[in-house]
């Protein structure tokens, strides 16, 4: 059962969010916090690909007074996986050139066509 993610002030309200155990267990193991989550979900550019959608956060996507901060820095390339139907984080990985590979993906999955 997915369990609430928790507020975290002064950026994306998460309150309507869930994490699945998975998301859960990789966000610990590959140490990113809530604050790095939201701040994906916020500012990450979406791609709708095989029943889920991606938000991918290249440089670009990073405000201009938020370029200089290293945490931020550390967050290029980072992609949060987040269910079609509901509001579940199903996980959250670094990959620098994800967004070519997920654009390469099917839009649906094979059950869905």
């Amino acid at each position: 059962m997915p369990k609430p993610f928790s507020v975290i002030p002064g950026s994306l309200n998460l309150d309507d969010w869930q994490l699945s155990e998975h998301a859960e267990q990789r966000l610990r193991h590959r140490q990113f916090t809530a604050c790095e989550v939201a701040f994906v979900l916020q500012y990450g550019h979406i791609e709708h690909r095989t029943g889920v959608r991606f938000f991918f956060l290249g440089a670009k996507q990073i405000p201009v007074e938020q370029r200089d901060n290293r945490w931020v820095q550390r967050l290029i390339g980072s992609v949060v996986l987040v269910s079609s139907v509901e509001r579940t984080i199903v996980t959250m990985y670094r990959h620098k050139e994800a967004l070519r590979v997920i654009r390469k993906k099917r839009k649906a999955r094979a059950a869905d066509r």
